[in-house]
């Protein structure tokens, strides 16, 4: 179990290192004199290649480790429920930021500056929910 923990906590630090780092390189990439028809392919951008090669991924190993460490060690605690439920959330988050990427590479003169800060602050914001209900493991019983 403890192989599957590691591997659940490297994979979410990856996962989250990206979606923390994407938001700001589609948002610093808005201002570039690339345009889309001056690019080989239209969406061979750095953020997809982030996305789809290492963020994806990273997700799905964290996810899948997250899974066999909560059912090799049959855990239904409250607050592990509270926190897969805010992990569903990052996922969502997840999903925003391919969103974000798309809107950026078929409209260059979409204003995604506001959307990139909004994305981070919710990223921000989650994780922070997540590492409290690990770390601090409140009773949740009590809130209902």
């Amino acid at each position: 179990m403890k192989g599957f923990l590691v591997l659940h906590i490297s994979a979410l630090l990856v996962w989250i290192g990206c979606l923390f780092y994407l938001p700001a390189l589609v948002a610093s990439h808005m201002g570039s004199s690339h345009s889309l028809e001056e690019r080989p392919h239209p969406y061979d951008s750095l953020s997809r290649l982030l996305f789809t090669r290492l963020a994806t991924p990273a997700a799905l190993v964290a996810i899948f480790a997250g899974t066999v460490v909560f059912t090799i060690d049959i855990n239904f605690e409250p607050w592990l429920i509270a926190k897969l439920t805010v992990v569903c959330l990052l996922v969502v988050l997840h999903t925003l930021t391919g969103v974000l990427i798309v809107r950026a590479e078929t409209r260059p003169d979409a204003p995604v500056t506001l959307w990139s800060g909004l994305l981070m602050a919710g990223i921000a914001a989650v994780v922070l929910v997540i590492l409290w209900l690990v770390l601090a493991k409140p009773p949740v019983e009590q809130w209902l």
